[in-house]
């Protein structure tokens, strides 16, 4: 099987197989990129945190308009009740 030969900036491998995996610079870019993953992620997940958050104040906000808006109703009614 023909040898590979990879070149990068500042780098060159010669590989036996494709699959060979022994090299330490494509090592140091796959833990450069699961670092990166998981910096991501737990962004996400934090927005994520905030975004449900900000939707269960926005619901209790909602609910205690309606409530508001039910006691105004109620009050009106039973003002014209009484000054009928």
């Amino acid at each position: 099987m023909a040898a590979l030969a990879q070149t990068s900036a500042d780098h060159t491998c010669t590989c036996m197989t494709a699959s060979a995996g022994c090299c330490q610079a494509k090592k140091e870019r796959l833990e450069d990129w699961s670092t990166a993953l998981a910096d991501a992620s737990r962004r996400a997940e934090h927005l994520a945190l905030a975004f449900e958050d900000a939707g269960a104040r926005t619901g209790d906000v909602g609910m205690s308009l309606i409530r508001l808006g039910r006691f105004q109703v109620r009050a009106a009614v039973a003002g014209r009740m009484n000054g009928a």
